[in-house]
């Protein structure tokens, strides 16, 4: 998954061609929306291995929405600096 758009409050979020085709933002969507559990973003650090080391962030979301292959996470706090455009993200 890769961020896609980034703002104070909220990050979109898309399947990345690197993905495996049986993965997908609507997966992760649905799953909480039926435990009813907010969704986790973290930063995937292993993407960073040939790059400057990075470390791990998480951030629970409050809400999501899932529309047209892009997860809309708004969260309560603004969203941590250490995001950045186009990252890697493991949804939790």
């Amino acid at each position: 998954m890769k961020i896609v758009e980034l703002s104070d409050y909220s990050m979109v979020i898309m399947k990345d061609s690197d993905d495996p085709p049986w993965i997908s933002a609507g997966s992760y969507y649905r799953s909480a929306q039926e435990i009813g559990v907010p969704m986790i973003v973290e930063r995937d650090v292993n993407y960073y291995e040939t790059k400057p080391i990075r470390p791990p962030v998480y951030q629970k979301s409050s809400e999501a929405v899932y529309t047209a292959g892009r997860l809309v996470l708004f969260f309560s706090d603004p969203v941590d600096l250490d995001f950045q455009l186009y990252d890697k993200v493991n949804l939790y």
